[in-house]
């Protein structure tokens, strides 16, 4: 998903319309905060609307954060909004980036959980209540994380994983945060996620959680589906090669007692940035050619 914000359409923050006969001081005490970040989504963004409608649990407000699409991602987002019958809510503007997006929909979510569920990947059924369940049972755990069912570009799965926090011991892997609900009060604990980087944020911020010993308890569900064509999945070259120099870049920073590793990276982030460079020279070349 390309979250950029170069749309040219100006800010538009819209509150339902609607009116329907519920609490306010409840909606307000949401278990579940949903947040989709979205640009020129149209081709999906439909999907992810139907899986969070076809959710049992309805103990949710849905906030829908766009970097002020021109395809008609606002449009489809406005026809779907009644449906969701006063939970839905959402802004059009351009934004710094994906992470940019993350954050507003974090400062403006009130349920006591947050999931990112991205336009291009959507819920498996009855996701939040087996989550609300877990909750019930299980309860004071900061973060509950499920499994993630990996899809290709033509929907076709490749498997289901579900990697546990120790992975990030020494950056062994990841979680996928399309599979997890994060206690809310947590982002500002650990100042949201930062905009320094493009794609891997996500990455850090998890790190910062499991180094500060939050408390993460095992869903033994598949929570949603995730296509390996989104923004973090690029093949891209100079984005590929981005998202390394980042990933490199979060290694030396939170794992810095390991030497042997640090010396690595800064050996691996030379040579990229060697290559970089030759390939911005060869190609100002051509151009002035």
């Amino acid at each position: 998903m390309n979250n950029s914000g170069f749309g040219l359409k100006p800010c538009i923050f819209h509150w339902s319309d609607y009116s329907f006969p519920f609490n306010l001081s409840s909606f307000l005490q949401m278990l579940f905060s949903i947040i989709t970040v979205c640009f020129n989504s149209a081709k999906t963004i439909q999907q992810t609307f139907e899986s969070v409608l076809s959710q049992s649990c309805k103990d949710y407000e849905y906030w829908v954060i766009d970097g002020a699409s021109t395809d008609g991602t606002v449009d489809i987002i406005r026809k779907y909004e009644p449906r969701f019958e006063g939970r839905m809510h959402w802004l059009s503007e351009k934004d710094n980036g994906i992470y940019d997006a993350m954050n507003k929909g974090i400062r403006l979510a009130k349920g006591d959980y947050l999931n990112f569920m991205n336009s291009d990947d959507f819920f498996e059924p009855e996701a939040l209540q087996k989550t609300k369940e877990v909750i019930q049972q299980a309860p004071g755990y900061g973060i509950y994380f499920g499994a993630i069912r990996e899809l290709d570009a033509y929907d076709k799965e490749i498997r289901i994983t579900r990697n546990h926090p120790n992975v990030l011991k020494k950056l062994h892997g990841v979680i996928w945060h399309q599979g997890l609900f994060e206690s809310r009060e947590l982002f500002p604990k650990y100042n949201y996620f930062s905009t320094n980087y493009r794609i891997v944020s996500d990455l850090e911020h998890f790190i910062k959680l499991y180094q500060g010993h939050e408390t993460f308890y095992p869903l033994d569900f598949c929570v949603a589906s995730f296509r390996r064509t989104g923004i973090s999945s690029t093949k891209h070259m100079d984005e590929k090669m981005q998202m390394y120099i980042d990933i490199g870049m979060i290694d030396k920073n939170y794992y810095s007692n390991v030497c042997r590793r640090k010396k690595l990276n800064d050996k691996i982030l030379y040579y990229i940035d060697k290559i970089l460079m030759i390939r911005y020279n060869i190609l100002r070349f051509l151009k002035l050619r």
